[in-house]
């Protein structure tokens, strides 16, 4: 290889270096507007859409190097994210161009002059921060939410009087379902995790049919097993109350819910994350209680004895 080659590579790789160290102090507010407008609209092009982690990671990249999105090519963006360059042609496609060099034709032109209007708050400095910013804000969507509690209250009263009680999680959603089904235990002794996939599922729903139950609870995050919704649409059929706390539309559950408790998601890390379904859930526990006190109440103090003399946990 000939010294001039070397040069050229060496400052290549030097640029390309530069942009996997990004500054870890810098804010967004430090930014010039071009660079603003650039990212803006990066967020724009990806908001709301349904992304695969490995797309968010390429997204993650974009954003840390928006100066340099215009000059690289697909295998230096596939290289820079870790990531194979087919990734990077399927990413650009899921936002709607013909492929790459499309994508990146694009954001080379200067971001319309308004872009940053219509109450656009410059977000933190980094991607933790602007995902907490996120789910504050989601969890402002929920606050409004819960301005009108009839449907929860609706649904602590249908699950109390429901014997066994079936919550239903799969996949991303089993750990939401896992934990609202540990503390609802204490309140409804009654309450029968599934957490099963595929026709195990519809056998557990027809079992606890059998034995009287009467409402199931569904935790519905993305993204969603088509097993779940088609095992929602069963449930409806054999007769039962569905709740189902979730942020799809009623549309894609194929109007299987009784009563829909909606929550928010953030899809700006790898992993969606929802601080609101959390929330809900716990909101959800509250109306069960409020729905039948005195029995709550006897449960709930009859648990904590047993805990303590048992020696369950440390003081």
């Amino acid at each position: 290889m000939d010294s001039t080659l070397r040069d050229i590579l060496r400052i290549r790789l030097s640029a390309i270096n530069q942009i996997r160290r990004p500054t870890p102090f810098m804010t967004v507010a430090s930014e010039t507007p071009t660079k603003l407008q650039l990212r803006r609209k990066i967020e724009l092009l990806t908001h709301g859409r349904r992304l695969t982690p490995t797309h968010r990671r390429i997204i993650h990249c974009l954003l840390e190097g928006v100066e340099n999105v215009g000059l690289l090519s697909s295998a230096e963006l596939a290289n820079l994210a870790n990531v194979s360059q087919p990734s990077v042609s399927r990413f650009a496609m899921a936002l709607g161009y013909s492929g790459f060099q499309e994508m990146r034709a694009d954001l080379r032109e200067p971001a319309p002059p308004g872009i940053l209007n219509d109450g656009y708050k410059l977000q933190a400095g980094n991607k933790f921060q602007a995902a907490i910013e996120a789910e504050i804000k989601n969890l402002g969507v929920a606050f409004s939410a819960v301005q009108d509690v009839s449907r929860l209250q609706e649904a602590g009263r249908s699950i109390m009087q429901s014997r066994p009680f079936p919550v239903l999680g799969a996949r991303a959603s089993s750990g939401y379902a896992t934990q609202f089904a540990y503390y609802a235990a204490k309140i409804h002794p009654f309450t029968r995790l599934i957490s099963d996939g595929g026709s195990l599922v519809d056998d557990h729903l027809e079992q606890n049919r059998a034995m009287g139950a009467t409402t199931l609870l569904t935790f519905l995050l993305p993204l969603y097993p088509l097993e779940v919704i088609n095992s929602l649409k069963f449930a409806k059929n054999l007769g039962y109350f569905n709740i189902v706390i979730t942020d799809a539309s009623k549309e894609k559950l194929q109007d299987s819910a009784d009563i829909i408790l909606p929550i928010s998601v953030n899809s700006s890390l790898v992993f969606d994350s929802s601080c609101s379904a959390n929330m809900t859930s716990f909101f959800l526990l509250e109306s069960m209680s409020d729905a039948a006190i005195e029995y709550v109440d006897g449960r709930l103090q009859a648990s904590e004895q047993s805990t303590k003399k048992r020696r369950v946990f440390a003081k």
